[in-house]
């Protein structure tokens, strides 16, 4: 009954859309609990109550858990993460480092997190401005040129009016159908490419900007879990197995299985990377060099901050760019906005004189 009643609760909290607060101080604070010696149910059960309502009701579903033998990341998966990468605690059940396993998701997760902050600082006072002129030229639109047919008439032979007219008149509608419709790409991106792997053969993959952004978040998720297996002296072949089974990454999982596949029948590990649609052609590179050196592990772990360093750099520069293009595109708007009514205005008194 006590097993029933908490799996409805817990329903019922999914329903109400409840997620656990600051995932990335959660997790470093797990990872410094378990620095300290804490075993990992006490640490859940200490951190718990500081980001999920009702932390009771998830600490028994835990605990229940724990005591059934469930594996790592079923256990975190009971928590209402949001848009949280769980992929290095699967691979800490390999490695047996579920500390540091917990100290990468906090530190991609803040960095994630302070994407989305900066983005939205900067999105905030343009998109309040972008919307506050919408509301001025529709008010325009249905006011001020009704007022005006007259005006305007006299100025219909005069191609650049005309020109003006239908900017100012179809204007809005334009520009409010477009701001609907890259709200509903941005959604259908996330859900198409992110929540659900992508097929490259599909038009979507053959976009260079989607591709090359399924391929870099891949080709750093690929590199850093395999390089952490290695590095715990897990052989190739049993860490791509392990990574196979998994289903939090599914573009992992789809990248892992091939490799593993190939790599029984004798292709190296290299040479199956060189024919991944979702991985970075360069890793193949690191994967013969650091195969020859007999480092293959610290090559992949290289390679992952070096490629996560760069990709942090140009979406940092990109975000830069964001406010100023908005900017930029209200300015034209309000200047088409003046010129609609002052140049009709203009040539009526050129002509009155």
């Amino acid at each position: 009954m006590n097993e029933r009643s908490n799996r409805w609760r817990l329903n019922k909290l999914s329903m109400r859309n409840v997620t656990v607060r600051e995932p990335d101080l959660f997790f470093e604070r797990i990872a410094q609990l378990l620095h300290e010696g804490y075993p990992l149910n006490e640490s859940l059960a200490l951190v718990l109550p500081h980001h999920v309502k009702e932390p009771r009701v998830y600490s028994e579903k835990i605990e229940q858990q724990f005591q059934e033998g469930a594996p790592l990341i079923a256990i975190f998966e009971t928590l209402p993460f949001r848009n949280v990468q769980l992929l290095p605690l699967y691979t800490a059940e390999k490695t047996g480092n579920v500390a540091q396993a917990c100290l990468e998701v906090s530190r991609h997760t803040k960095q994630m997190v302070r994407f989305q902050t900066e983005l939205r600082k900067l999105l905030t006072y343009p998109f309040a401005l972008l919307l506050f002129f919408l509301g001025i030229l529709f008010l325009f639109k249905w006011i001020i040129l009704p007022r005006m047919d007259a005006v305007y008439a006299m100025q219909s032979a005069d191609e650049r009016m005309s020109f003006v007219t239908t900017i100012v008149q179809k204007g809005p509608d334009l520009l409010l159908s477009t701001l609907v419709a890259c709200v509903i790409f941005l959604f259908y991106m996330k859900r198409r490419v992110w929540d659900e792997a992508i097929d490259p053969s599909s038009r979507l993959f053959q976009w260079t900007p989607v591709a090359r952004f399924v391929r870099i978040a891949v080709t750093r998720s690929f590199a850093l879990e395999l390089g952490h297996l290695l590095q715990a002296n897990v052989t190739v072949r049993e860490a791509l197995a392990h990574l196979a089974e998994q289903s939090t990454n599914l573009y992992i999982q789809r990248v892992s299985k091939r490799a593993y596949e190939q790599l029984k029948e004798g292709v190296p590990l290299q040479d199956s990377l060189k024919m991944e649609p979702y991985v970075d052609r360069k890793l193949a590179s690191f994967v013969e060099q650091g195969a020859l050196k007999g480092l293959l592990d610290r090559e992949l772990l290289l390679y992952a901050h070096v490629l996560e360093r760069a990709t942090t750099d140009r979406i940092e520069r990109s975000i830069q760019w964001v406010q100023p293009i908005l900017f930029g595109l209200i300015g034209i708007g309000v200047v088409i906005a003046y010129l609609s009514v002052l140049l009709p205005m203009y040539d009526t008194l050129h002509l009155i004189e």
